[in-house]
């Protein structure tokens, strides 16, 4: 691992964008006194050790797998979700008893800051099942049971709770708007979830996943406003867990509550055609700490007088507003042409191409920084792609880069950016640990002085 040492705590990024993919290491690099360092066992009590391998933004950071070198990569190792100092990813593991030849995963989450002694690795039960436990199940109507859960990541979210206490809830909403025999009925879906229970006794598989419903308490969010529904996100957002559909809008569910309650926000998109693939265009993210909600979205429009057919394009920048702590709405911060963006300064037209951006992020620190990609050709490559960094308050392209100094998986399987403000919880550990160092060192040097004096060595 990239070396972060807890005598330079401001060498850590307040945030990262985290790379979905795993970088894989062997076991003899594994430091289990690294700033990121954390372990734990899988389901078959077989080591799993991680740590990180830190890059500011833009660059994309990396969870590292400390394997056996002959354990081989796989699909479904990978990294789902993140919110404040939790990190949640899984692993392919070998799992005798399944009622059909699937691949088993195990579920992890790792806490930055679990405690003075570091960060800390927790294995989540189990949420699929043997042949036995189904059968069991049909008499004890444990019905998630019999159904393949938490396999499309993004469907799944994570939700970690402030404080001491390090509680998080792990939510998958399965959402059906075809199957509803009533479109004009208040909106209902399957909420599969794990809330965490602050107990020792919980860890390593005490708490149990639970399938409940969600629903539209007052029946303002109906079927039929949401028909089609896709998943492509799930934003944490203060007590609520966000699943956005690019195409239509974003459900909002406290997923932490006895009676989860779901409400809807149409995004400000068209409502036709429906984007194919809107991840490439489209996000809902956080800035400002957090606590604000932003959504960007890439529109091609018709193509400028002096470009080629195709590349005429509008950067739009929303921020979701509460009005009278209940309703919400967007309001449109910044549009930004074709034109706009390559007249501005620092767009260097001699490398940069004028082509459409994709993926575009908001920071997590500044809500006026703004991150794109660009391509050069329709095959992407090392030489074709480059990461944009647009001050959007000043009008003013701050820096750019190839992909090789950027390297990033997600760019490349369509993923685009995965922010996370996990390491911001890593510096306070660091800079609490310089502290009591210091405390510590200056302790022994007073009680040596003190010693120095008794035996009369003092001077």
């Amino acid at each position: 691992m990239n070396g972060i040492q807890s005598a330079q705590p401001m060498a850590i990024p307040s945030w990262v964008m985290l790379d979905q993919l795993f970088l894989y290491k062997d076991q003899i690099s594994f430091r289990a006194d690294g700033e990121t360092s954390a372990e734990t066992q899988d389901t078959n009590g077989q080591p799993v050790r991680v740590s990180f391998d830190i890059q500011s933004p833009p660059g994309s950071s990396r969870l590292c797998l400390h394997f056996p070198a002959e354990r081989e990569s796989s699909y479904w190792d990978f990294v789902v979700a993140a919110h404040r100092d939790a990190v949640r990813f899984r692993i392919e593991v070998d799992f005798d008893g399944l009622p059909v030849e699937r691949a088993a995963t195990d579920y992890f989450v790792y806490r930055a800051r679990s405690s003075s002694s570091g960060p800390k690795l927790t294995l989540l039960p189990l949420c699929y099942s043997t042949s036995a436990e189904i059968l069991k199940a049909a008499h004890d109507d444990a019905s998630w049971r019999g159904k393949w859960r938490m396999v499309t990541s993004s469907d799944i979210g994570l939700l970690a709770a402030g404080g001491a206490e390090q509680k998080f809830v792990v939510a998958e909403l399965c959402v059906d708007t075809w199957s509803a025999a009533d479109k004009t009925a208040p909106l209902e879906a399957e909420l599969f979830r794990l809330i965490s229970s602050s107990s020792p006794a919980s860890a390593n598989g005490g708490d149990q996943w639970e399938l409940t419903r969600a629903s539209s308490h007052d029946g303002k969010v109906r079927f039929q406003d949401i028909v089609g529904w896709e998943s492509h996100r799930v934003v944490p957002f203060t007590t609520y867990l966000c699943w956005a559909d690019y195409n239509q809008g974003v459900l909002f569910c406290d997923v932490s509550s006895k009676a989860p309650h779901l409400e809807y926000l149409p995004l400000p998109v068209d409502d036709m055609p429906r984007e194919d693939f809107p991840t490439f265009s489209r996000t809902l993210c956080l800035t400002n700490k957090g606590r604000t909600m932003k959504f960007v979205k890439v529109s091609k429009t018709p193509s400028c007088s002096n470009c080629n057919p195709g590349l005429g394009f509008t950067i739009s920048v929303h921020t979701m507003e509460w009005i009278n702590c209940d309703v919400k709405s967007w309001v449109v911060d910044v549009k930004i042409t074709e034109k706009t963006l390559w007249a501005m300064e620092g767009y260097n037209l001699d490398h940069l191409p004028c082509s459409v951006p994709l993926h575009p992020l908001v920071s997590m620190d500044d809500p006026h920084i703004l991150y794109f990609v660009l391509t050069g050709r329709s095959s992407l490559s090392d030489e074709t792609v480059w990461i944009v960094t647009l001050d959007i308050a000043r009008n003013t392209v701050l820096s750019y880069g190839g992909i090789k100094g950027f390297p990033s998986d997600n760019i490349f399987n369509g993923f685009g950016f995965f922010p996370s403000d996990f390491t911001n919880y890593l510096i306070k550990h660091s800079r609490e640990n310089v502290v009591l160092k210091e405390k510590k060192r200056i302790t022994n040097k007073e009680s040596t002085t003190s010693r120095k004096w008794a035996f009369g060595l003092g001077h």
